[in-house]
């Protein structure tokens, strides 16, 4: 075998490991991965009291998707009790009672507490609750900007994947997604800059 023939598989790995070109495959994996794409779909849960008149029609008249609709669908669904609070001994109710039944306890589990709040005599807690997670369904197209950037652009579809609660409220899109997001070459890597 002579010299030039054993350089031969030396000069392919050279420049495959050289490449600068950004694949499908590692733009999914770097798209995965990253802090915006793993954010999940979540809304505001009070536990506590809050103001405002609890009465049998509490639940009426909230829009769809609301944090107060999703905590009346959260009472049906048997995981948060409503009530009332705050009565005097004149037969009236200025707040409304919201707690975590044995049900709710052992859901919330995956909730994240966000802080706890107090105003004009109302204490309550906030939580983030989740309802869905992104999943990536494929990478679309890769768009090489022009230099000295070195910037790239991915298309790229993704979807809603509810949890178990997410399913009950009902309040996820579930239908295909577009996304971009713009990657910079850097001299370690490529590295997702927005999305």
């Amino acid at each position: 075998m002579t010299a030039s023939a054993r350089m031969i598989p030396f000069l392919v790995l050279t420049c495959v490991a050289c490449s600068t070109d950004l694949e499908r495959s590692k733009a999914a994996e770097l798209i995965r991965h990253s802090a915006q794409f793993s954010q999940p779909l979540v809304f505001t849960q009070t536990i506590g009291v809050v103001s405002g008149v609890y009465d049998k029609n509490y639940c009426l008249g909230f829009r769809e998707g609301s944090d107060f609709y999703n905590t009346c669908r959260l009472r049906d669904l048997g995981f948060v009790a409503l009530g009332p609070a705050g009565c005097s001994s004149y037969g009236g109710c200025s707040s409304t009672s919201m707690t975590l039944t044995e049900q709710g306890k052992l859901e919330s589990k995956q909730w994240v507490f966000k802080g706890r709040k107090e105003r004009f005599g109302s204490t309550w807690e906030e939580w983030s609750v989740p309802l869905a997670s992104r999943e990536l369904v494929e990478v679309t197209g890769i768009v090489n900007q022009t230099q000295p950037t070195r910037a790239t652009e991915v298309h790229f579809t993704w979807k809603w994947v509810p949890n178990t609660l997410g399913h009950a409220l009902k309040v996820v899109d579930e239908g295909l997604q577009q996304g971009t997001a713009v990657f910079q070459l850097y001299d370690d890597g490529w590295r997702l800059v927005t999305f």
